[in-house]
């Protein structure tokens, strides 16, 4: 539904303004509260009970809720921005969600530690191993030793904290929750684009024309397996760092802070994406190939091929997250245009399902026996190097934007 220029956004004819209420009728909100329902289902299961064979099933389960509400949690950011921001304040608006997004990412590297530390104590291993039998609790590490003290984790402790940190992850679902369900409308009052006021393709027939468009394909692949590996690789930094001989707080400060940087630097590149419209393609390619050369110098510093100190590490780390973060908006607001008029939520659907898929491949690699770590940091450098030819095959174009250019150009 194109509306007449003269009728875009306040006209006399108060009709342009109903009939924008009437096609968004359901909105962005019955999604969002309904996400963050499931968050706080999924979280609170997780702290009904710490015996196995009841926490493991209901962990299970709360993570499958949570993971339904993935979606719009990570999709939602761009379908926001068209429907309440101007053309040239869209990809700025889509970082700044997408940035609150990622900013818990970085709490988490702080908080986890901080909430579970490792516990340890010590006791006799005489004692111990008559009491427990034999040593299959400590992996079998320990079966020979038959005097002297022993240190082991105080498993009681550190299941107290795992609670401690359940609870806290369920309270602040809950916030975030009743928020959504006070205030949080569908759409402004008025359109702010005119291409804010028009209607999308219905879901079939969106779902249709996405599975033909080559060029979204190619985002849906550079997005989805860099980001995917990427996202999953940082979740488990501090097992990959372990083998290299860095701890858990240094891996925490390093991802902490390579998490900010690509919150920052997400929204300097969005800000001048929207200034210098019709260039992401080769902002794209430009922050693939800076970041990756940066993490290929953080894995040869791992394994000593350049020097190992805490500041390369540091700030290899921090300026390939930096680049790489950066990237994210853009791919998503990208994605919108080459799809238009197929709705924004339909193709970040999609987007964010490719992105999990190969972040679940990633994982369920990790359960091969003695695979190790190092395959990790190899295929994370993989990931990014094979999406640079497949930016530069697809061509840029910006279906949406056009149309609010033209329209505007009309209306003047």
């Amino acid at each position: 539904m194109v509306h007449p220029a003269g009728l875009w956004p306040y006209g006399n004819d108060s009709m342009c303004c109903m009939e924008h209420i009437q096609s968004h009728i359901t909105g962005l909100r019955p999604a969002c509260v309904l996400s963050g329902f499931l968050v706080v289902v999924g979280t609170g299961m997780r702290c009904i009970s710490t015996k196995t064979s009841i926490a493991t099933p209901l962990i299970h389960f709360g993570q499958f809720l949570n993971g339904l509400a993935g979606p719009v949690a990570m999709g939602a950011p761009p379908a926001i921005s068209a429907e309440w921001f101007p053309p040239e304040q869209r990809t700025t608006a889509t970082a700044i969600a997408t940035v609150a997004n990622t900013l818990g990412l970085a709490v988490s590297f702080l908080i986890g530690p901080y909430l579970v530390p490792t516990q340890n104590i010590t006791v006799n291993a005489t004692d111990f191993l008559n009491i427990s039998g034999n040593a299959m609790a400590l992996d079998g590490n320990y079966s020979n030793l038959t005097y002297g003290n022993l240190t082991i984790p105080d498993v009681k402790a550190e299941r107290e904290s795992i609670m401690l940190y359940m609870y806290y992850s369920c309270g602040w679902s809950a916030l975030c929750f009743l928020l959504f369900f006070t205030y949080f409308p569908s759409h402004p009052p008025l359109p702010p684009s005119p291409t804010a006021s028009m209607e999308r393709l219905q879901f079939k027939v969106g779902i249709k024309k996405l599975l033909v468009n080559r060029t979204f394909w190619l985002i849906c692949f550079t997005y989805g397996v860099s980001g995917g590996i990427l996202g999953c690789w940082q979740g488990v930094l501090d097992v990959n760092l372990k083998d290299h001989g860095i701890n858990q707080d240094m891996a925490a400060w390093m991802g902490f802070f390579g998490v900010i940087g690509s919150c920052t630097a997400a929204l300097l590149v969005a800000r001048g994406a929207d200034m210098f419209a019709r260039h992401i393609k080769w902002i794209l390619i430009g922050l693939f190939m800076s970041g990756g050369l940066c993490f290929v110098v953080f894995v040869l510093a791992l394994i000593s091929i350049v020097p190992k100190t805490t500041g390369v590490l540091f700030s290899t780390y921090i300026i390939a997250n930096l680049l790489m973060g950066a990237s994210v908006p853009l791919f998503f607001e990208m994605a919108c245009e080459v799809t238009y008029p197929i709705a924004e939520g339909i193709t970040n659907l999609v987007l964010t399902l490719l992105n999990n898929i190969a972040g679940l491949l990633f994982l369920l690699v990790q359960l091969v026996p003695n695979i190790g770590t190092m395959w990790e940091n190899w295929c994370l450098l993989g990931g990014i190097f094979i999406c640079v030819p497949v930016l530069l095959l697809f061509k840029e174009t910006y279906n949406r934007l056009d149309i609010d250019i033209k329209v505007e150009d009309e209306d003047q």
